[in-house]
């Protein structure tokens, strides 16, 4: 999740409209705050922030020379050095991640955003996260705040103070939005790592969410926890995809509907479009490793070419602060290419930023068996049925299959779909299974999941 921003610009438009906002390439203007990528303040100074908004109301249509000297410097004149110094400190405070020319110069037409702009008028204008501290709820924002710092750690100590905090203040502050849907965010949590079973952490998400849509039917986090539930655990994919979409449609700036928009996707057995959504949620915020590992998720189970997947997971391993997902399908990876030290050493490193994982388990088994350590494969699956015997069933498969018990595999993908598992959607296009999904035993899986 992202921080959310209390302070608005230093540099404001005081006789812009209130909360008129565009977005557009990733970025968010609001006319009462400023420029900003990813809930990130860009400073500008207020020459070139003008120009911005005269470029933005045109929506893409040239804007001539002299518009654009009116915007810019009201009641007076201005030198071509200073137009081109403006023009100049814009774009270099709209680089986008992806080498996007967002500004167009045209001889004797003057200037245009040559993106895709979108307004929004209204209270719409202003986020999710940019409302977290409005309506007199000092308290209920602290608790938040508290929660969910505790809840980014993922120790299971650290959620599960986390969640006590965001109880007690929801005892005081019940009608406090935002905490409901972090609520929703921490059960989820809760299930992708195994701590609690998919339908139980399903059935508590979607409670969490319901309420904060009870309390506002926009919020965007809520629709997107919702949709996500929806898709993933309860497999009704048409109502999920309607709140995801909903939610993008809200706020296409907001890096982390994007991301929980392309887990569904991926799924949903929708690779390409799985993969697009979560490069839109890592342009939007590059530093999130949530991001970044949703990129090597998609990648990895068919939105890629087996070349590209191994080149850009490994790339996005390398990177400060990879999180334990990056590192597990960076092992997978390593180890269908037969280079077993890496892939030991990346599910290592993975066990080390996430040691209480029931999927990190999973994947040290399965690259320790690809290795030809079989007797430690099945040691580390001992474990996994000891403190997890009844999550992420499913992905016992891969390593039961790598360990030449195919029958197991069978089922261990039939256990998880009946409980249905997080990752049962994903292992159908899973490169290590190979012609098992195919198995008649299988037929009927992954059809409620794959029929949209």
């Amino acid at each position: 999740m992202v921080a959310p921003r209390l302070q608005p610009s230093p540099h404001r438009l005081p006789s812009a409209p209130p909360h008129r906002a565009y977005d557009f390439a990733g970025f968010r203007f609001d006319a009462s705050v400023g420029l900003s990528r990813s809930g990130r303040e860009i400073p500008l100074a207020p020459t070139p922030m003008r120009v911005l908004a005269a470029l933005l109301e045109a929506e893409g249509r040239f804007v001539p020379r002299e518009a654009v000297v009116r915007a810019g410097w009201p009641g007076r004149a201005a030198s071509d050095d200073s137009i081109s110094r403006s023009v100049y400190l814009m774009r270099r405070a709209l680089t986008h991640p992806d080498g996007l020319e967002i500004v167009e110069t045209a001889y004797g037409r003057g200037f245009r955003l040559a993106v895709p702009v979108r307004r929004i008028d209204g209270d719409r204008a202003r986020s999710a996260f940019d409302r977290l501290a409005q309506a007199g709820h000092a308290s209920a924002f602290e608790t938040w705040t508290v929660a969910r710092e505790l809840g980014a750690r993922g120790t299971p100590r650290d959620l599960t103070a986390a969640l006590d905090i965001l109880e007690q203040g929801l005892a005081v502050h019940p009608a406090y939005g935002p905490a409901w849907t972090l609520l929703g965010f921490l059960r989820l949590l809760q299930t992708n790592v195994g701590w609690i079973p998919p339908l139980d952490g399903a059935r508590r998400a979607h409670e969490a969410a319901a309420r904060a849509l009870a309390l506002d039917a926009d919020d965007i986090d809520a629709l997107a926890v919702r949709g996500f539930v929806r898709v993933a655990l309860d497999w009704s994919v048409a109502e999920g995809f309607a709140d995801l979409e909903h939610a993008v449609a809200l706020d296409p700036g907001h890096w982390l509907v994007h991301h929980m928009r392309a887990w569904a996707l991926a799924i949903a057995g929708r690779p390409r479009a799985a993969l697009e959504a979560a490069r839109e949620a890592h342009g939007l915020n590059p530093l999130a490793p949530q991001a970044a590992a949703m990129v090597a998720t998609c990648l990895y189970f068919g939105g890629g070419s087996p070349g590209e997947t191994r080149r850009a997971v490994r790339d996005l391993a390398a990177r400060p602060g990879a999180n334990a997902t990056t590192w597990s399908i960076a092992a997978v990876t390593a180890s269908l290419s037969a280079e077993h030290d890496e892939a030991l050493e990346a599910s290592l490193r993975a066990l080390e930023t996430e040691p209480l994982s029931a999927p990190i388990l999973a994947t040290r088994a399965d690259v320790l068996a690809r290795a030809g350590r079989g007797g430690e494969a099945r040691a580390v699956l001992d474990d996994l049925d000891s403190s997890w015997p009844a999550a992420a069933a499913e992905l016992r498969a891969p390593v039961h299959l790598a360990l030449g018990d195919r029958p197991a595999a069978v089922r261990a993908l039939c256990d998880g779909a009946g409980r249905r598992g997080l990752h049962v959607g994903l292992l159908r296009a899973d490169p290590r299974l190979g012609d098992l999904v195919q198995d008649p035993a299988l037929a009927d899986l992954w059809r409620p999941l794959h029929g949209c």
